[in-house]
């Protein structure tokens, strides 16, 4: 599955909950606040076409200058990530 497929699965379940997305990024990602984190989070495990039950690397970053802070992580399928 791709980044973008992954994306517009995303999209489709969580609709107005995501904020941005970065499919074709370097870094591929989507934000979406911290209140929607626990649904974003199980339905990327519990879907069939994503199963990511792996959660990696979590790092706390501190936007000082926009008075907010944001945690990212990697979601990985099987111990591998998603090409």
């Amino acid at each position: 599955m791709t980044t973008e497929q992954i994306a517009n699965s995303l999209k489709d379940h969580l609709q107005d909950r995501i904020q941005a997305v970065f499919a074709e990024d370097r870094h591929p990602r989507i934000h979406i606040h911290a209140k929607d984190w626990r649904m974003a989070a199980e339905f990327l495990r519990n879907d069939p076409s994503l199963q990511m039950d792996w959660l990696a690397n979590l790092s706390g970053v501190d936007y000082a200058a926009d008075g907010q802070w944001c945690t990212i992580c990697g979601a990985f399928a099987g111990g591998m990530p998603l090409q």
